[in-house]
């Protein structure tokens, strides 16, 4: 469902088999047509599955359900196999953060991630991120609402739903909560 009076573009949805799943597979994208929010994956292995969209400018992750079941925190189930339902909800209107990071003396960040607090392993949550720019600032737009833990990383490529990770890198946290339609403004370290 796409937010209504607004613009898209084809979105793409991938089903990732968790990979604590012993028939762990290859991963199905599927463009779902502008103008056509009806979309079939076939061939998929019987196993969980976690649902990441694409980039989907101008709006947020609203809601993921599964069988007519919330399935935005957890991973869905597709090993009885058969017909299965998935509806996926984007809404307009999500927050924005900015802010500067302050170098500090130890190497450089060169993104800023907001980890969703209380972050399940296998969820489809979105976890945002942004470049920082060579002036240290970022902005980050169309953050679903909820709480956030926003820390700077000179890491580009990192496991951000790795709980060993987050523990690790939960004292260098800021918290930050992002409501509907708000902007808040973070200095991180």
């Amino acid at each position: 469902n796409f937010p209504e009076d607004t613009k898209h573009e084809p979105l793409q949805v991938i089903l990732l088999p968790t990979r604590d799943d012993s028939s762990f597979g290859i991963p199905r994208d599927v463009l779902v047509q502008s103008g056509n929010t009806d979309f079939e994956i076939r061939g998929c292995s019987p196993a969980r599955h976690t649902v990441e969209i694409g980039p989907h400018p101008g709006s947020y992750l609203k809601g993921i359900s599964f069988n007519q079941t919330d399935a935005l925190q957890s991973a869905i189930d597709l090993s009885s196999g058969g017909r299965s339902e998935i509806t996926i909800t984007l809404s307009a209107g999500g927050g924005e953060v900015t802010g500067t990071v302050n170098a500090g003396t130890g190497e450089a960040a060169s993104r800023v991630v907001l980890i969703p607090a209380d972050l399940p392993r296998y969820s489809s949550v979105e976890v945002p991120v942004a470049a920082v720019t060579p002036g240290g600032g970022f902005r980050i737009a169309d953050v679903s609402p909820g709480r956030y833990c926003a820390l700077a990383s000179p890491r580009s490529s990192v496991d951000w739903r790795n709980p060993a990770l987050i523990a690790e890198l939960q004292p260098r946290c800021e918290a930050v909560k992002v409501d509907e339609g708000s902007h808040t403004t973070v200095t991180l370290k």
